[in-house]
């Protein structure tokens, strides 16, 4: 199925559970828009897990968030208090390779 993130083809509650890596800091709308179409596409009770950066550097100061500035979004958008869990990853790291980096 081929369809916009942020206008999927797809009814309301669709998913149990959605996985988002490295979307919400790379999409140009707000987060509050990317979080609010997740909740909406969840189930009841469904869960959404997020990751990868939350490195948001943005031209309009307002949308470069901190990490607690998301998850003030996520429960505007309707989620409980999310669970986080920190941790400092390899990121496209190649032995073929001297360019990598590491993410939180």
């Amino acid at each position: 199925m081929l369809g916009d993130a942020l206008h999927p083809p797809l009814p309301p509650g669709s998913f149990d559970a959605i996985v988002t890596p490295w979307l919400v800091d790379v999409l140009p709308q707000k987060p509050i828009a990317i979080a609010s179409v997740v909740n909406t596409l969840l189930a009841p009770d469904g869960d959404w897990l997020y990751f990868g950066s939350a490195n948001f550097v943005h031209d309009d100061p307002l949308r470069s968030l901190s990490l607690e500035e998301l998850l003030e979004v996520a429960m505007e958008a309707g989620f409980d208090a999310p669970i986080v869990n920190e941790r400092r990853m390899p990121y496209l790291c190649s032995p073929a390779s001297r360019h990598n980096r590491i993410e939180e």
